[in-house]
Formats: structure tokens, C-alpha cells, sequence
């Protein structure tokens, strides 16, 4: 595929599309870099909040599995593993709150990244 940096880009979800074909964070970032510093550093947010999203995620999962398997264990101490449970329960319950800033950002992008082609392409 070939992209230019004068292809309007649209956002559905939680993608990025350009001429009606989805493209990477990456290649959203290295377009946005050519038009638009501040559509750039959005979608760079947007690629951190992300990342941090799957940590969370892979976090979460192991406290919760770990500590269900601790209480069910049939240790005496099983108040450790329900403390796991409850760790892996908040780190599971900020994604999607962070999700939404992830979609605000690439919201946000897009809509710079096309103001400043139009104005390019006005001059």
C-alpha cells in the first residue's frame, strides 16, 4: 500500500483508516509526523496508553488466576490470595477507562492530522 501524506485518514473504534484501509499506529505516527507535530504526539499517546493497557491486562489476569488458585488451594492463608484477586480486579478494572482515552486520542489525531492537510492543500 502505498500512503501519502495528503490521504485523509477516518477513525472507527479503535482504528485508523486511510482510503478505507486500516494502517498500523506506526504508519499513522510517520504520516502524522510529515503534517502535524501535535497529530503526532496524540497518536504517540495513544500507542503509550495502549501498551501500558496490555501490562495492565497480562497483570491482572496472573494476580486474579494466581490468587483464586492460592485460596482454592487449600492453604491456610487464604486471605493472600484473595488480596491477589482484588489486585488483579483493579488492574483488570482501569482498562477501560484508559480505553476511552486511548479513543480520545486517536479521535484527536485524526481530526488535527485532517485540519492540517486541509490547510496544506488551501495554500
Amino acid at each position: 500500500m502505498n500512503v501519502s501524506a495528503q490521504d485523509e485518514m477516518k477513525h472507527f473504534g479503535k482504528k485508523i483508516y486511510v482510503d478505507k484501509v486500516p494502517v498500523t499506529l506506526n504508519t499513522a505516527a510517520f504520516m502524522a509526523f510529515e503534517v502535524s507535530t501535535s497529530s503526532y504526539n496524540h497518536i504517540k499517546t495513544a500507542q503509550r496508553i495502549r501498551n501500558w493497557n496490555y501490562f495492565w491486562g497480562v497483570v491482572g489476569g496472573y494476580e486474579v488466576l494466581a490468587g483464586l488458585s492460592y485460596t482454592f488451594s487449600g492453604n491456610d492463608n487464604s486471605q493472600i490470595g484473595l488480596i491477589d484477586v482484588a489486585i488483579g480486579g483493579v488492574c483488570l478494572g482501569i482498562i477501560p477507562k484508559r480505553e476511552e482515552r486511548f479513543k480520545m486520542h486517536l479521535r484527536k489525531a485524526v481530526e488535527l492530522y485532517n485540519e492540517a492537510i486541509d490547510d496544506n492543500s488551501a495554500k
